[in-house]
């Protein structure tokens, strides 16, 4: 196997004048960033004055080979861990694990630990480390263009309502969103530019998620950048052009479409919102008491098949256009699209979830999202947003939830009871 990178971590454990002394030494070469399918080799090495101490590589606190023995699950059963340990005698006791990983992938990234300590734990231990970066493709990108058309004030919430014209078609003038979506198995970036020209001033709203076994993680990554833009007519013909990397350029991943800015559009004339937004439906006035659980707010989406939703949050307090704060992470799933987590908030003891979509018909697909409150307290009193977006534009929808205090109501209802009773007793003595 061709040594791509090595990491050599030596221990120096020795008796000098009957006190037992400790050095440690690193010596490596680059580790990467490395690409997956890429190979890379461990070399751990702990010199010591016997061989009763225990030499252990670990990789983010699980351990992977200890000297001598076998590797340890997890690691074993991907089969791309193949380590080896030996002992040396010259010109001082030494112990060795070398440690091939060939295929890499990204859950192969992390802290790689070469720890050496006493059997007796009377001399304590050595650990040095160092960090292994393995990079991975975008799995999904996309850009989009939507033109501010209408804005409608609702009483206590501000909604507004953006779609296309016409791809990437605008006129002078014209206010329009810009918006790049990435998502990938390793945090990308995401940069957003017109004619070679960065746009900056923007919303990014992360969300990560992960799965797997501890020592090797599978995460999901999803980053959105929203940026507002005033064409003008220097626009046109213009490249707009949404770029993603990947720890630093060992991935790049790009989409890019050509402006269309024609004249000036008349200040009365608007168009209505593309019929191929999301349509969402939310039949929700929730007035639970305190202490009520599993309280749930629901809203049907629909959307034109060739039009999935790609992405989705909620807001709390927040009905503006500007990126959603979302109360629960996303995951990407295996078909590319995006899709919330059953993720508890730190803020609120909320969780959201989505059903399976299903077909209305030969042209709609209908997707069901759900916010669920786990136990009702006053602070969940507000206004819950939810946000939808496809490749034909952005959708959102208020609820309201007005949360009562059964007890105080109660408390009320006795004491009008009690005022009722007084006022007949003395109605009756004055008779």
């Amino acid at each position: 196997m061709e040594k791509i990178s090595s990491l050599t971590l030596v221990f120096l454990l020795a008796s000098l004048g009957g006190t037992f002394g400790q050095t440690a030494i690193l010596t490596t070469s680059p580790l990467g960033p490395l690409r997956s399918g890429a190979s890379t080799q461990f070399v751990c090495k702990g010199v010591s004055a016997d061989f009763g101490d225990v030499l252990n590589l670990e990789k983010d606190g699980k351990s992977i080979y200890t000297y001598i023995g076998a590797v340890q699950p997890p690691f074993a059963a991907t089969t791309r861990y193949v380590a080896v340990g030996k002992a040396e005698t010259s010109p001082t006791n030494t112990l060795i694990i070398t440690l091939d990983i060939t295929g890499l992938k990204p859950e192969d990234a992390g802290n790689y630990m070469c720890i050496i300590s006493d059997a007796s734990a009377a001399h304590g231990k050595l650990v040095d480390a160092k960090s292994l970066e393995v990079g991975a493709q975008v799995v999904s990108l996309s850009l989009s263009t939507m033109k501010l058309v209408s804005s409608t004030t609702v009483p206590g919430v501000n909604q507004t309502t953006m779609a296309p014209a016409a791809p990437n078609t605008f006129d002078v003038n014209d206010n329009g969103v810009i918006t790049c979506s990435a998502h990938g198995p390793v945090a990308p970036t995401i940069v957003v530019s017109i004619g070679g020209d960065i746009l900056t001033g923007g919303e990014m709203a992360v969300t990560n998620s992960n799965s797997g076994v501890d020592g090797l993680k599978v995460y999901n990554h999803s980053a959105v950048y929203t940026v507002t833009r005033t064409f003008t007519v220097s626009d046109n013909g213009k490249e707009l052009k949404c770029t993603s990397d990947v720890l630093g350029g060992l991935y790049t991943k790009q989409q890019s479409v050509t402006l269309q800015v024609g004249s000036e559009a008349p200040s009365t004339t608007t168009s209505g919102p593309s019929p191929y937004v999301p349509q969402i439906e939310c039949n929700n006035d929730p007035k639970p008491d305190i202490g009520e659980t599993n309280i749930e707010l629901k809203c049907s989406v629909e959307v034109r098949k060739e039009m999935p939703v790609l992405s989705m949050g909620w807001s709390f307090n927040d009905t503006s256009d500007a990126a959603v704060t979302m109360v629960s992470g996303q995951c990407l799933t295996d078909d590319g699209m995006v899709k919330d987590c059953a993720k508890e908030s730190d803020d609120y003891d909320i969780q959201t979830y989505t059903r399976d979509p299903v077909d209305v018909n030969a042209n709609t697909t209908e997707y069901s999202y759900y916010l669920r409150f786990q136990k009702i307290t006053k602070e969940h009193t507000g206004i819950y947003t939810i946000k939808v977006t496809n490749s034909a534009g952005t959708n959102w929808k208020s609820n309201v939830v007005t949360v009562s205090d059964k007890s105080v109501s109660s408390t009320a209802a006795i004491c009008a009871n009690v005022a009722v009773l007084l006022l007949a007793v003395f109605l009756t003595m004055f008779r």
